[in-house]
């Protein structure tokens, strides 16, 4: 993906939620330029993975354009953390859907007693 086409689309996922907030054109280039200044995440914060507290729950929206689902898989199996998919919805899955994203956290919380 050319990165004009990596920024519309980081642009785009914003939507309402963007305008809200007042994220414009100038703000979602900054935020994805400092997405983009992170050149190699997995193996600047990967290895502290093995010292989180577990359990852990890691939630994997299908719709997020941001989230790799099989590298978050990965990342919660090495974490020792359970995963919860939310299909349909997004990069803000807690402001898409809040009832359901507090009942996939409510039931998580449950399993902690």
């Amino acid at each position: 993906m050319k990165l004009t086409e990596a920024r519309q689309q980081f642009i785009s996922s914003w939507g309402a939620f963007g305008t809200h907030w007042g994220i414009n054109r100038t703000m979602a280039d900054c935020i994805l330029d400092l997405y983009r200044s992170a050149v190699d995440v997995g193996k600047q914060w990967g290895p502290d993975f093995a010292a989180i507290p577990a359990p852990g729950l890691v939630i994997i929206p299908s719709e997020d354009p941001f989230l790799n689902m099989a590298s978050a898989t990965r990342a919660a199996a090495r974490a020792g953390a359970r995963t919860a998919a939310l299909d349909g919805l997004g990069h803000w899955w807690m402001l898409q859907d809040p009832a359901r994203a507090a009942t996939v956290l409510r039931e998580f919380w449950a399993t902690l007693a």
